[in-house]
């Protein structure tokens, strides 16, 4: 039986590292939670290939290798259990990890998921962290990329910014400046031969990872800065490799850390142009719903739109297919932080499990309501 890898002491940089690049079959019916899952998993490089119910994600299987599923409990055609089971019965996908996504609190229900041979399940709505660590921890060792080693220590640089009253920004920027010549002064005094320039050298690269770096790769420069009389010319050629190897990797990392920042001030001033309209909106938890959309207010925003555009005729008369719409609805709701058409969900399915349907009178009035909300976004956006 497959057992997680473990996650303790792993940060989130090496996590969505080695994540990216693998390969997921992603089963589910609802466009909205398709729209956003297909978004997180898109943020991470992660390769998908999508299925809208259990007998298309056999058909998938069949025609092409994945490294692992996500699969949708409850779907029309063919639910997510019964096609779990269908996939434990063929041996060649006995280690092949499910994982389910479910909006099921009860034990009970949470139990049947694993005993259909899904892994592990991921509760809807599914924040991205929770997403990213499932994978890092069910991915099989061939999905699984080296993380590439990072010299650069965000922890340290957050410390010496507040310490320094620098932004980070700044902070990089000028090691990016620096980090050329400082290299290139280390080869021209490992070549001299001469310990007193080669010292000179190190010392200075010391001096500028220091607020920046990982203690070991700082240790390396420290190393050669104290001992360089003492090391033979192989020992300081392998020194010297290392922290030019390491050098390269920290100013990549550097580059990586500073697209992200401007992307995050873009859409800080993205989200604060766009907070003024959606804060309006009642009954909705704007701030969590965005940041299911990764923080990107025009994904959001449209989401909202299409929510209205699919439930704006309220609720369904009795029938077979009410509990179904319900639990769509519900799950879409609470991915987009619309908490008002959440709770009445649940109140809905609470008398459905206890009397089979709703009230009609209550049915009648939380269709209108749903209604109004769903007007309420479509004035609104």
């Amino acid at each position: 039986m497959m057992k997680p890898r473990t996650i303790a002491g792993v940060c989130q940089q090496q996590v969505m590292s080695a994540i990216r690049g693998s390969r997921v079959l992603f089963v589910e019916d609802n466009e909205i939670h398709q729209t956003l899952l297909l978004d997180i998993l898109a943020r991470a490089d992660i390769q998908v290939v999508l299925a809208e119910h259990g007998q298309q994600a056999l058909t998938a299987l069949s025609q092409q290798g994945v490294d692992l599923v996500l699969m949708d409990c409850q779907m029309p055609v063919m639910d997510g259990l019964e096609a779990s089971r269908q996939i434990r019965q063929q041996p060649q996908y006995q280690a092949l990890p499910i994982i389910a996504l479910t909006a099921a609190t009860e034990t009970a229900e949470i139990e049947q998921a694993l005993a259909s041979g899904m892994n592990a399940v991921a509760s809807k709505p599914v924040e991205p962290e929770q997403l990213f660590a499932l994978l890092y921890q069910w991915l099989p060792d061939s999905a699984i990329r080296s993380a590439s080693t990072s010299y650069l220590d965000r922890p340290r640089v957050i410390a010496f910014s507040e310490q320094s009253d620098q932004p980070i920004a700044a902070i990089l920027t000028d090691f990016n400046s620096q980090c050329v010549p400082q290299m290139m002064a280390l080869k021209k005094a490992a070549a001299s031969g001469q310990p007193t320039a080669l010292a000179a050298a190190a010392q200075q690269i010391e001096q500028a990872i220091g607020p920046i770096a990982e203690a070991s790769f700082t240790a390396q420069a420290a190393q050669l800065a104290q001992q360089a009389e003492q090391l033979s010319a192989q020992q300081v050629n392998d020194i010297c490799q290392q922290l030019i190897s390491g050098y390269q990797q920290l100013i990549k990392d550097i580059r990586s850390w500073q697209q992200s920042l401007q992307d995050a001030e873009a859409n800080h001033s993205e989200q604060a142009t766009s907070a003024l309209d959606l804060s309006a909106l009642e009954g909705i938890d704007v701030e969590a719903g965005l940041k299911r959309c990764g923080g990107d207010a025009q994904v959001y925003r449209n989401l909202l739109v299409r929510f209205a555009e699919m439930y704006n005729e309220g609720l369904p008369e009795q029938s077979a297919e009410l509990a179904g719409y319900i639990h769509g609805m519900k799950g879409a709701a609470a991915y987009l932080g619309i908490t008002a058409i959440v709770d009445l969900a649940v109140s809905l399915e609470q008398q459905i499990a206890a009397s089979g349907q709703p009230e009609s009178g209550h049915l009648a009035q939380a269709s209108t309501r749903i209604q109004q909300i769903c007007r309420q976004l479509g004035n609104q956006l």
